[in-house]
């Protein structure tokens, strides 16, 4: 890949103290952390089968939720945004990220209320963004004045961030756990929600590369659907990390045109 082609994924190695994690809606629960970093060196191996450029990060001493490092940043058409993250605990995150981001890309933040990036699901014509116990209207509103997009809130309920119950598959279609989400939202108006297994939790959080999809084998009967659906799968094994209430697409941050 030259230059304008290649996206680059960045991912940090989770540490020792993964078990310490925030955690909203799940009981907290053994974290095998030598098993946890074992399935984060696949899903790494994954992406860049995928055709990504991966940059993996150390993880970061005093910071148990440092893996998921689509929560302090958001990457935008050419350039980054650094978040202002909803828990406390998370906010010395962003300004190590940052950075790193600033080596790549353009580097702007957000300058008021609460937002992270497991809440913004950026989609062709729009970003959506979840109004959720980490992010408020007003986090909405800050990122919206850096947006050339509209941005939209959507409430969420019951699941951690939107992306959480929502994620982009192609075009006009997105997956996601109605249960999670007001499907009547302001900002869904024309999509095509294809329904996630409501027996599988993890179900609707898939990572889009390009035009293929990273998902997890903790939701078989929801890949089958994608499958027949034509979509072009990778799963990956991720079950210490949903035990800290992660899925796929906070455990990366892409930066190219493959992430958009």
């Amino acid at each position: 890949m030259n230059s304008q082609d290649r996206t680059i994924a960045i991912v940090r190695s989770p540490g020792a103290a993964l078990a310490d994690c925030e955690l909203t809606h799940l009981d907290r629960i053994r974290i095998d952390a030598t098993l946890a970093a074992e399935q984060h060196a696949a899903y790494a191996r994954i992406l860049g089968e995928a055709g990504l450029e991966v940059l993996t990060l150390e993880p970061l001493e005093g910071f148990p939720d440092a893996c998921f490092v689509e929560d302090p940043a958001i990457a935008l058409p050419g350039r980054a945004v650094l978040t202002r993250p909803g828990a406390a605990s998370r906010r010395g995150e962003v300004d190590a990220l940052g950075r790193v981001l600033q080596e790549l890309v353009p580097v702007e933040r957000v300058s008021f209320g609460s937002l992270d990036g497991g809440d913004v699901l950026q989609l062709p014509d729009r970003i959506l963004v979840g109004l959720s116990t980490r992010t408020n209207a007003a986090g909405i509103e800050s990122l919206a004045q850096l947006s050339s997009r509209p941005v939209f809130g959507i409430p969420v309920r019951g699941a951690l961030h939107l992306k959480t119950a929502m994620s982009w598959l192609r075009g006009d279609q997105v997956l996601a756990d109605p249960r999670a989400l007001d499907v009547h939202a302001e900002g869904l108006e024309g999509l095509e929600l294809v329904e996630a297994d409501p027996d599988e939790p993890a179900g609707a959080n898939v990572l889009k590369v390009s035009d293929q999809l990273v998902v997890s084998k903790a939701a078989p009967r929801t890949a089958d659907r994608l499958q027949a659906m034509g979509l072009s799968l990778h799963p990956v094994d991720i079950s210490e990390f949903h035990k800290a209430e992660a899925g796929l697409t906070c455990l990366s941050l892409l930066i190219g045109p493959a992430a958009h």
